[in-house]
């Protein structure tokens, strides 16, 4: 739960995306795309109960996250990066 879901610890899942999520709202363009998915990943992890994750569920957990914050990766560079 630390590691996902505390506010104040800078190295959690949630601390970093609370963190995107301002960057993101003040950046320019009409794409608002990786905003609205950092904004659905938060309510994810808010709604999620990490104390039953435990071996292979807290895994496949962490795995599907890892998928989304990358999803939200490509979202950015798409949007405000020159693809080569």
């Amino acid at each position: 739960k630390f590691l996902l879901t505390d506010r104040l610890f800078p190295r959690s899942v949630m601390y970093c995306l609370e963190t995107l999520e301002v960057f993101l709202a003040d950046l320019p363009g009409e794409d608002d795309g990786a905003l609205r998915s950092t904004l659905a990943l938060k309510r994810r992890l808010d709604h999620t109960r990490t104390a039953p994750l435990r071996g292979p569920a807290l895994a496949a957990f962490i795995d599907e996250v890892q998928i989304e914050l990358a999803d939200i990766g490509r979202q950015i560079a798409a949007t405000w990066f020159l693809e080569e």
